[in-house]
């Protein structure tokens, strides 16, 4: 594939694209692998996802998100509103 007419932006996206489709098959045949030899008295089923570090940083991503109290509402009136007052 010629990169050439392709900005930056878009082939970091077309890469992660792949990486995440890639990550996708290896963590569905390790779910597989760790399901085949788990004991179900010790431990549940395993979902594909606990094996893709994409959607491990997705939850973490998320997590934080959570963390904000009032969430990215409460940074714009303390921010905005405050300039608006001086």
């Amino acid at each position: 594939m010629d990169p050439d007419p392709l900005t930056l932006r878009e082939l970091v996206l077309m890469a992660e694209g792949r990486d995440g489709a890639e990550w996708e098959r290896t963590s569905l045949l390790a779910m597989l692998i760790a399901n085949a030899n788990r004991d179900p008295k010790k431990h549940g089923p395993f979902k594909p996802s606990d094996f893709n570090p994409y959607s491990l940083a997705v939850r973490r991503r998320a997590a934080r998100a959570d963390r904000l109290p009032g969430g990215f509402g409460m940074l714009r009136t303390v921010f905005v509103n405050e300039r608006s007052k001086t």
